[in-house]
């Protein structure tokens, strides 16, 4: 898809991969409507014209029914949403982690990104071509220690990227899954987990093979990408 006046939808667009995104989409030509609980009007400012900040916890239904009914509104259309918001949770063992912590990361994880989903599929269907981007982790494809409420989360969202893709078949949609390991974003110091940052990738070099992916023609679908550091 020609990336050139697209409407596309980044959550967690403020930070992290979703930052690194937004801007790989601008430099290709697209306008981006950048869903966060924070807004970074110095970057909206900078890139006037090509950035739009949202503030909308995808969390609460109500705000990102009606977030995206204004986005709609605003543009006109919606032609791609790229699903990167998330959280970690600091590994230890089942019996540590408390109710809340399950109930948050359930819900920033996969209802969430379920939620927005629900909500831009319809206008994305209008389109006759649309695009939309499910970013996971390798914890959604493998077992990992002492991380089995994380990985619920993360196995939820390639249960429904997976199955959406049987619905959407026929459908002017394109979906993928991506499942990347280890990224250097704050998600991890924000979580209190002390991974050495020689372990992660790069957030701009995860962007620019998601873009890569979103600009196949129209007659090419990548369905799933897994990305490891070596």
């Amino acid at each position: 898809m020609l990336l050139k006046d697209k409407i596309i939808i980044v959550t967690g667009a403020s930070e992290g991969i979703g930052k690194a995104l937004t801007k790989n989409l601008i430099s290709k030509g697209a306008k981006v409507a950048m869903i966060s609980r924070r807004q970074d009007e110095d970057f909206v400012k900078d890139h006037s014209g090509s950035a739009y900040a949202f503030k909308c916890d995808v969390t609460d239904k109500n705000q990102v029914r009606s977030t995206m009914a204004q986005i709609a509104k605003e543009f006109g259309s919606i032609d791609g949403l790229i699903n990167s918001a998330g959280i970690w949770l600091k590994t230890k063992p089942l019996e540590e982690v408390s109710l809340d912590e399950i109930e948050t990361v359930l819900d920033a994880n996969l209802k969430g990104l379920i939620y927005m989903t629900k909500e831009v599929l319809p206008y994305l269907k209008k389109n006759k071509e649309s695009v939309l981007v499910n970013i996971s982790s390798k914890s959604g494809t493998r077992p990992m220690d002492l991380q089995a409420v994380y990985c619920a989360s993360k196995y939820g969202v390639k249960g429904f990227t997976d199955t959406l893709k049987l619905e959407l078949k026929k459908s002017s949609v394109k979906i993928m899954g991506f499942y990347p390991s280890g990224i250097n974003t704050k998600m991890f110091e924000k979580a209190g987990e002390g991974f050495p940052a020689e372990t992660f990738m790069n957030a701009d070099e995860i962007a620019e093979i998601i873009t890569f992916a979103i600009e196949r023609p129209g007659n090419i679908s990548i369905e799933e990408i897994q990305v490891e550091k070596y």
